[in-house]
């Protein structure tokens, strides 16, 4: 009796064994996670795929073997992710380290709680160790990382998932493409099937039951999401794009970050000059935009000038993220790096005011360790086209 209590693993429970099959699929899906994973969480979604894979983890393996099918995954990811380099060093390394706790602990709250405290868990202990570990590390600045706390979102619908994978292998496979659409329509820009993986989800899990009920509700969610991604699919593109960055294989060359534009002309290395180009996603290799400087230009602390501008072109579906859209009101974000000061305002006499009519050029990225918002960065050339009122602000003493 005393072992039947302490024994969580029963033979007779196929949810609880530890079987290498199990194990194997486990560490699969962490590593193939690891290698999308960015520095930062997103909106709505937090880590997404990564809180996918460690609660599908947690719910399939006992604690001890859920954090090392996680360690595993992501120590296997290594390799892509910095020969790719598309991660920083210390969020790799903290991820190795940390994050095998999640579904540690999510696999304990599965014996004692049931299923669906297993995704609360391991979103909640992702969201606090990424946020401890970022303000710790970057200070104010990490406060970003908080957007983790929308892995609860994703970590429910992952525990959904599994238990129509469990009961009806159809409704597993096709709410699993809706969650999957959930995570890529929602990454970076928006996209209808974000919406439509959504309610492929939440549809063939409340409509499971009866043969005839269970069959109609998976029709009918994938007729959703073929409506949704026919009606996402410029924000869907935009998301594959980014993510795109590990398993392409210019990604392990030189030409990693090179563009190619009219107006921006061919460049070998666009992030030669620039700070910590891991966080940033080329998204456009040239980006012309025009319009006024809403922000007071000032001067970051790597040395960079920035400022927001509002575009005047307003079809945002081909450039604002929704980190754009929802974290700085539509308005595209700007920096010109310290070695190009003197190119880009030198004819300006090192000098930009808020309310300057501007064209301004060079690619169009994403920052994923900043609220995944657009950006023109690094400027390659601006062109003021009417002075605005003020203030203005002088960076004379900031040129090389």
């Amino acid at each position: 009796m005393v072992y039947e209590e302490l024994n969580f693993d029963h033979i007779d429970s196929p949810i609880r064994e530890n079987t290498p099959k199990r194990f194997i699929l486990s560490a699969i899906l962490v590593f193939i996670a690891a290698i999308f994973t960015v520095n930062a969480p997103s909106l709505f979604q937090g880590y997404g795929g990564v809180v996918a894979a460690l609660t599908i983890t947690a719910l399939l393996l006992g604690p001890a073997y859920a954090a090392a099918a996680t360690f595993i995954g992501f120590l296997a990811a290594v390799p892509i992710v910095m020969y790719a380099k598309t991660m920083f060093l210390i969020v790799l390394v903290a991820s190795i380290l940390l994050r095998p706790l999640a579904p540690l602990l999510g696999s304990y709250a599965r014996k004692r709680a049931g299923e669906y405290a297993t995704g609360l868990v391991v979103a909640a202990l992702d969201s606090v160790l990424s946020t401890t570990i970022a303000i710790l590390y970057y200070g104010d600045d990490g406060i970003h990382i908080a957007l983790s706390v929308f892995d609860v979102i994703t970590a429910l619908l992952a525990v959904a998932v599994y238990k129509l994978y469990r009961e009806d292998r159809l409704l597993g496979l096709v709410s699993s493409l809706g969650l999957l659409l959930f995570i890529v329509g929602s990454k970076f820009y928006f996209s209808y099937a974000s919406l439509a993986g959504l309610i492929a989800v939440l549809l063939t899990y409340y409509g499971h039951g009866r043969m005839e009920a269970s069959r109609a509700a998976a029709a009918a969610s994938v007729l959703i999401i073929i409506l949704g991604i026919i009606a996402g699919y410029a924000g869907l593109l935009l998301n594959l794009k980014v993510l795109s960055y590990p398993i392409d294989p210019s990604s392990y060359t030189d030409q990693r970050w090179s563009i190619s534009g009219d107006k921006c002309g061919v460049i070998e290395n666009v992030f030669e000059n620039t700070y910590d180009p891991m966080r940033l996603r080329i998204v456009g290799d040239c980006m012309v935009a025009e319009g006024v400087i809403e922000s007071v230009p000032h001067l970051y602390d790597d040395g960079d000038i920035c400022f927001d501008m509002k575009v005047a072109d307003t079809n945002y579906d081909t450039w604002a993220s929704l980190g754009t859209i929802i974290l700085r009101g539509g308005l595209l974000h700007v920096e010109i790096v310290e070695a190009d000061h003197a190119t880009i305002l030198g004819e300006y006499n090192m000098t930009l005011c808020q309310g300057d009519i501007v064209r301004v050029w060079g690619p169009l990225v994403v920052d994923t360790d900043h609220g995944h918002w657009s950006e023109i960065h690094p400027v390659l050339g601006l062109e003021i086209i009417k002075r605005g009122e003020g203030p203005c602000i002088s960076f004379n003493s900031t040129s090389p």
